[in-house]
């Protein structure tokens, strides 16, 4: 699909033959809409820093969080209120706890706290215990005093 939107994108480029009144506004003299260049993705090492993919996989070992859930797959669900994370800012992955995917979308649906009152959980509280007893603990804590 990327590939297709490329050459759609090289086969109107040029603006030059495109009539603006005919082919309407943002697109090419064939008709096609015109798509904005693609841009790469420039990880930094602050990003970076945050990751540790291998403590996220060892929290997805573990059981849904929400007592009594028996549900499968498993996902790494960051904990954003009161750890530095944000709309569209995700926090450090020590801050992860096992959700199932159905629990995982309710808690973005929702909000957490409306998800932690309706199951009566503390996410900030298990994410720390998780932190607190990762055998990958140790990976984030030396990238924290480089």
């Amino acid at each position: 699909m990327a590939r297709r939107a490329e050459r759609v994108a090289q086969s109107c480029s040029e603006r030059e033959g495109s009539d603006q009144g005919r082919n309407g506004p943002g697109r090419c003299a064939e008709g096609r809409l015109l798509l904005p260049q693609r841009r790469k993705h420039n990880s930094t090492k602050a990003k970076d820093r945050n990751r540790f993919p291998a403590h996220c996989a060892w929290v997805r070992g573990f059981g849904c969080c929400v007592p009594g859930c028996e549900e499968v797959p498993i996902e790494a669900a960051h904990v954003r209120v009161g750890t530095g994370g944000g709309i569209a800012h995700k926090p450090h992955d020590k801050w992860v706890i096992s959700l199932c995917r159905d629990h995982h979308s309710e808690q973005h649906r929702i909000g957490e706290p409306s998800f932690e009152q309706r199951h009566r959980i503390k996410m900030k509280a298990l994410a720390e215990e998780f932190a607190a007893k990762s055998p990958h603990r140790f990976k984030w804590l030396e990238a924290d005093n480089d």
